[in-house]
C-alpha cells in the first residue's frame, strides 16, 4: 500500500489481484487497517495469469467511474488520485491520464530519473516511454497530450475501456505481460479517446 494512504481528496476502494503469491501478501493485505481505505476486495488466483489476464479480472468487478492500475512497486505522492481525477473529469473525452512515473526519487527530493511520462508513438511505430531514463531537471512540468498510459500506473475511465474491449479483453491477454498498455493505448486512440500526461 505504498502510498495509497496518503490519497485523499477522492473516495475509491481497492482491489488486489494476488498472482499466486508466497511471500505473504494475502495475510499482510488482510490484516492491513487504514483509516483512507474504505474497502479492500482480493482476487486471489491460484495460478499466475499474468499482468493482462489479472487486471481483466478486476475490471469486471470495478463499480466505480475510473480505475487506477497500479504495480505494486509503485509509489504515490499525496494527492496523486485527487489531481488525475480532477484531469480525466476536466473533459469528457479524456480515456486516460498519468503523471510522472519516476525509477527512483531519493528520499526527500522533488527530481529523480524518469520511468515514463506517458507513451509516445514515434513515426515509424516504435511506441516508447516519454523521458525514460533520463534524469528529470524540471523539463516535464507541463501538461500534454500523449498516445497513452504507461501500465505501470495508469489512470482509466471504465467507460472507455469497456467500449474498447474484444474478445480479448480490456488488456489483450495475447501479450500476457508488457506492451499490453501500449495495445490498449492503440485501441482508444482509434476510438477517439484522448490520453493525458500531467
Amino acid at each position: 500500500f505504498l502510498g495509497i494512504n496518503k490519497q485523499e481528496g477522492a473516495d475509491f476502494n481497492v482491489v488486489v489481484i494476488d498472482n499466486a503469491s508466497t511471500d505473504g501478501t494475502i495475510a499482510e493485505i488482510t490484516n492491513h487497517q487504514s483509516p483512507i481505505i474504505k474497502k479492500i476486495t482480493i482476487i486471489n488466483n491460484q495460478e499466475n495469469r499474468g499482468f493482462a489476464s489479472a487486471h481483466n479480472q478486476g475490471f469486471v468487478i470495478c463499480e466505480a467511474p475510473y480505475v487506477l492500475v497500479l504495480n505494486p512497486d509503485t509509489e504515490l505522492q499525496a494527492g496523486y488520485l485527487a489531481e488525475v481525477v480532477r484531469i480525466i473529469e476536466s473533459d469528457n473525452k479524456i480515456g486516460s491520464a498519468q503523471g510522472k512515473l519516476y525509477r527512483e526519487l531519493p528520499e526527500g527530493e522533488k527530481y529523480g530519473i524518469i520511468d515514463s511520462c506517458g507513451l509516445k508513438m514515434k513515426p515509424y511505430g516504435q511506441v516508447v516511454d516519454i523521458g525514460q531514463n533520463s534524469l528529470d531537471k524540471g523539463n516535464f512540468e507541463v501538461q500534454a497530450e500523449v498516445f497513452g498510459a504507461t501500465g505501470a500506473c495508469a489512470f482509466y475511465r471504465l467507460e472507455a475501456l469497456r467500449q474498447v474491449a474484444d474478445k480479448y479483453g480490456i488488456f489483450d491477454e495475447r501479450f500476457g505481460s508488457y506492451k499490453e498498455d501500449v495495445d490498449l493505448a492503440w485501441r482508444l486512440q482509434r476510438a477517439g479517446w484522448k490520453a493525458v500526461f500531467t
